[in-house]
């Protein structure tokens, strides 16, 4: 792990350190939560979980599982991008990252639009992915993820004016969709056009500012240039989606209830859409006020609505939040045990004489033979597959981002090193081409 990533700054920026600016979230979490309680009062308790407590286990279970099977897709999807930019990671912490991210996308305003610092904080302090790669990918998972949203949400519009007639909460669903969609444009054409020259002010803060915006536009077309890897991106945000209402729809089984899996479906996505809208934390009161209100005019009554919205609840919102709060905990432990050895090997490596540079720092056009890789067996046995070994020669070839990928020459073929990663492979006898 680069040191220089861990080592103090002067100032608290630890999540620890942030607790005490985190009032509006808690806040926002607060009067989230207070809306569900306000939303079953008026049900009646006692027949609710009278209905839950005959509700077949076995359904539950599979939706339990049919949740932690968009997890685990969510992690996929990310390990398929930092290959993609040639961050090639341990896969449980790639999913550890992701359900912490997901539980801070819980307790933040808004749905599915969260979570992000958190993600941004575990990649640079885990996986030591730089800020700027990651952004160009967190960038690339929102519109991937989006984009089957928007194109579902679309053809729930249609099927329910041709089959209902109607269309449940037109107005707030049209306005979310319009937002996802100028969102998603925004997104796109930031990146693909990040970097490119431009006349406006070249001071240093804002040539700091291209650079960022460069080195994430290039992580970004990077991905989005290979059409494979989009296109599974692409399909698996489009299954994720699809576990949603399917998970509703085995617990409107396991309730007996009488609705066909298109109208669930329908009233599912519109869901989803009307608690993006609104800014409490993962959509808490207004998705299930939605839902509530749609199955309610569809003639369901009032004891199994509340019992569907509190299982739906229990085995997706609060599941992620148990796990991902375990799994937060457990990250930044790791985290903190990092910064204290990372202390450590400076400390001894002060009277040394460094005879060796990494690969991160090998300049445009020069060569150097490698000397050691110090990642680990896995990152080891992963470039002994690409012919990365001690003793072979490289050829830079590309350093224009700085904090980028790295792209080397090794006996004709050209490969693409994380930074992160380039950080930890040292060569010696540098000379230029």
């Amino acid at each position: 792990m680069d040191g220089r990533s861990l080592v103090s700054k002067g100032k608290d920026d630890s999540i620890w350190g942030n607790t005490k600016r985190h009032g509006r979230t808690i806040l926002l979490l607060t009067v989230g939560i207070l809306s569900v309680a306000t939303f079953f009062y008026k049900f009646d308790i006692g027949k609710i979980m009278a209905l839950i407590s005959i509700t077949p286990k076995r359904m539950i279970w599979m939706a339990l599982l049919l949740h932690l099977l968009t997890l685990l897709l969510g992690a996929l999807k990310w390990n398929i991008m930092l290959k993609g930019i040639g961050e090639y990671n341990d896969k449980g912490f790639i999913f550890k990252i992701h359900v912490s991210s997901v539980f801070f996308d819980n307790i933040t305003p808004g749905a599915k639009m969260g979570g992000e610092g958190i993600r941004l904080y575990l990649m640079r302090n885990i996986l030591d992915v730089d800020y700027a790669s990651a952004v160009g990918l967190l960038s690339l998972d929102k519109v991937v993820t989006l984009l089957p949203l928007i194109v579902m949400a679309v053809l729930a519009i249609i099927w329910q004016c041709q089959i209902l007639g109607k269309v449940f909460i037109s107005n707030k669903m049209f306005i979310t969709i319009m937002l996802l969609l100028t969102v998603t444009g925004i997104v796109v054409g930031i990146m693909l056009r990040a970097g490119w020259p431009s006349k406006g002010d070249n001071s240093d803060r804002f040539s700091r500012i291209r650079l960022f915006l460069a080195d994430s536009g290039f992580a970004f077309r990077l991905v989005f240039a290979d059409r494979r890897r989009v296109l599974f991106l692409l399909l698996a945000s489009t299954t994720i989606w699809i576990c949603y209402p399917i998970k509703i729809y085995i617990l409107a089984m396991a309730m007996g209830m009488d609705i066909s899996f298109s109208i669930l479906s329908s009233i599912s996505i519109i869901a989803y859409l009307v608690g993006m809208l609104p800014l409490s934390p993962g959509g808490l009161g207004s998705y299930d006020a939605a839902m509530g209100k749609m199955l309610f005019l569809l003639g369901v009554g009032e004891t199994a609505i509340g019992s569907l919205i509190l299982l739906y609840r229990l085995t997706s919102y609060f599941f992620s939040l148990s796990l991902g709060g375990i799994a937060t905990i457990d990250l930044l432990g790791k985290i903190r045990n990092n910064k204290i050895l990372t202390i450590r090997e400076d400390i001894r490596a002060m009277g040394e004489r460094v005879e060796q540079i990494s690969l991160a720092d090998l300049e445009l056009g020069k060569r150097g033979v490698l000397t050691k890789i110090d990642g680990g067996r896995k990152m080891a046995r992963r470039l002994e597959t690409l012919g990365l070994r001690p003793g072979k020669e490289v050829h830079m070839t590309s350093t224009v981002f700085n904090n980028g990928p790295v792209i080397i020459d090794l006996d004709g073929r050209l490969i693409a090193i994380g930074r992160g990663q380039a950080h930890k492979i040292y060569v010696r006898d540098v000379r230029s081409d």
